[in-house]
């Protein structure tokens, strides 16, 4: 059942980058350099966050989170870039944090658009792989619109890497 709830996370995330991705095509709001899109973004730190929690747990995660070992697969190491965008997104995207409100880069650079979504990407890439082994090694998505999750999202991550 959890399985599906990780493909959830995945199409989400790949929506967010569609939607970020076609950002040009959307007014702004009046007196704003910024609009709609802006929720992709959000979205897409978000998400990033959900799977690089998934994928890679941090040392403090909570006890009752879904985890890739709870399907006895190993953690994955995130590259060293991705750790920092994990700081960064912790620090300005996730929760309300004192270094947002003063706009300070002690801790973390706010997240940087390239860089965002090259990691959502690769987040993706991980994620996919990740469930395609799942399935293969005996997994099943139980419910009807986990199977439409997995479909959309293969549909719509072939699109994203083919245009």
């Amino acid at each position: 059942m959890a399985l599906g709830h990780v493909i959830y996370d995945m199409l989400m995330l790949l929506a967010s980058l569609s939607v970020h991705r076609k950002r040009g095509s959307f007014p702004n709001f009046e007196g704003l350099t910024w609009g709609e899109p802006q929720i992709a973004v959000d979205v897409i730190l978000l998400k990033s966050r959900v799977l690089m929690d998934f994928l890679a747990p941090p040392r403090t995660a909570y006890s009752d989170s879904i985890q890739i070992m709870d399907y006895g697969f190993k953690l994955y190491q995130l590259p060293s870039d991705m750790l920092q965008f994990r700081r960064s997104v912790n620090q300005w995207s996730v929760h309300l944090s004192w270094q947002r409100v003063h706009r300070s880069t002690a801790q973390a650079a706010q997240p940087a658009q390239p860089d965002m979504e090259k990691h959502a990407l690769w987040l993706l890439r991980t994620a996919n792989k990740f469930v395609n082994e799942a399935l293969a090694s005996g997994f099943q998505l139980t419910e009807d619109l986990h199977r439409r999750f997995l479909s959309a999202f293969r549909s719509q991550f072939q699109k994203l890497n083919n245009p």
